[in-house]
C-alpha cells in the first residue's frame, strides 16, 4: 500500500511523462495527503499543479530540482566538480532572479541537448553506417513544452529502434561517461542554495547517496544554508535510509524524500507513494520555510 506523503515528483514540464492533472490524479489514486512536485529547473506546472491538487483535496508543496555542481578538488590544476542536484520547497515562483535563472538553464539545456543528438549520431554512424539517424526536431517534439532532457533523447533512440529502453540508452549512449554524454556547464551549488533561499524557499540536498561520502559535503552546504536532505528516496533500502538520517540528524537537517516519480512510461520502477516519508518530515519542512521567509521579512 502506498505512503501518504511523496515530495519528489516531475511532470512533462520537464521531463516526466505526466501533465499536471494527470499527475494529481496519480497521487489521488495512490492515497496521497501531501505532494510535492520539482521539476528539473522549471515552475511552469507549479500553478496548474496546484490548482489541481486544491480541487482533489491533495495538499501541495511547490519546488523545484536544479541542477548544480559544487568544486571537491584540483585535478591537474583543473578543479574538479563534483554534479549535485538540488530541491528547492515552498518557492515564490514568481521571483525574479529565480525565474531569471532558471530561463538561462532551459537554454543551456537546449544547447547541451544538440550536442548530446550530435554525438549520438556519430556513434550510431560508426556503429551502423547510417547518418542522422536521429533528429533534433523529434526530440523537440517529444519533450514538447516541457524543459528538454536526457529522457526525452533517450526515447527517440527507442522509437528509432536504437535501444530496448532508457536504462538501456543510459547505459550505452547518454549516461555520465558514456560516448554521447556531455557535462554540463557549471552551476555552483552554494549560490543555488542562495537562490532559493532569496526565492522564500527551502533547499533540500537531493538523492545524497549518489554524491559518495558525505562528511565533506555536508558540513559545506550546511554553512551554505542547506536545511534539508533526502534520506527516503526511490529504491533505497532500510539500512541506507538509516545511515542517511543519522546524517541528516548529525548535522541538523530536516529529513525528507520522495519517489522522484516520472511517470510509468519513463521510470516504471518508481511509484507514487513508495517511500515512507513521515508527516513528521513535512511539519518540519514547513517550519523550515517559514523560517527563511520570515528571515525576509
Amino acid at each position: 500500500m502506498p505512503f501518504p506523503v511523496d515530495l519528489h515528483t516531475h511532470t512533462n514540464a520537464s521531463d516526466g511523462s505526466d501533465s499536471p492533472a494527470e499527475l494529481a490524479a496519480a497521487a489521488r489514486d495512490a492515497g496521497l495527503s501531501v505532494l510535492g512536485l520539482t521539476d528539473h529547473d522549471t515552475v511552469d506546472a507549479i500553478a496548474e499543479t496546484a490548482e489541481e491538487c486544491r480541487r482533489l483535496g491533495i495538499a501541495f508543496i511547490p519546488g523545484v530540482e536544479i541542477s548544480t555542481s559544487i568544486r571537491v578538488g584540483e585535478s591537474e590544476n583543473t578543479p574538479s566538480r563534483l554534479p549535485i542536484h538540488l530541491l528547492g520547497y515552498g518557492i515564490d515562483t514568481s521571483n525574479g532572479p529565480l525565474v531569471d535563472t532558471l530561463a538561462s538553464h532551459a537554454r543551456a539545456r537546449s544547447v547541451r541537448m544538440g550536442q548530446m543528438i550530435e554525438r549520438c549520431n556519430q556513434v550510431i554512424e560508426r556503429d551502423t553506417g547510417r547518418r542522422e539517424a536521429i533528429s533534433a526536431s523529434r526530440v523537440l517534439d517529444i519533450a514538447g513544452k516541457g524543459s528538454i532532457g536526457r529522457p526525452h533523447l533517450a526515447k527517440a533512440l527507442i522509437e528509432s529502434g536504437y535501444a530496448t529502453s532508457i536504462d538501456d540508452v543510459f547505459e550505452r549512449y547518454i549516461g555520465r561517461g558514456k560516448p554521447a554524454y556531455v557535462k554540463r556547464a557549471p552551476v555552483d551549488t552554494v549560490e543555488m542554495i542562495t537562490l532559493v533561499r532569496e526565492a522564500g524557499g527551502a533547499p533540500v540536498l537531493a538523492h545524497p547517496d549518489e554524491y559518495g561520502t558525505l562528511d565533506h559535503l555536508l558540513p559545506v552546504l550546511r554553512r551554505a544554508g542547506l536545511v534539508g536532505m533526502e534520506v527516503w528516496y526511490g529504491e533505497y533500502d532500510d539500512a541506507t535510509v538509516n545511515r542517511l538520517l543519522r546524517l541528516a540528524e548529525q548535522h541538523d537537517l530536516v529529513p525528507t524524500g520522495g519517489s522522484d516519480y516520472h511517470g510509468r512510461s519513463v521510470k516504471p520502477s518508481r511509484t507514487l507513494g513508495m517511500t515512507p516519508v513521515p508527516l513528521t518530515s513535512v511539519v518540519a519542512l514547513e517550519a523550515a520555510i517559514e523560517a527563511i521567509r520570515a528571515e525576509a521579512r
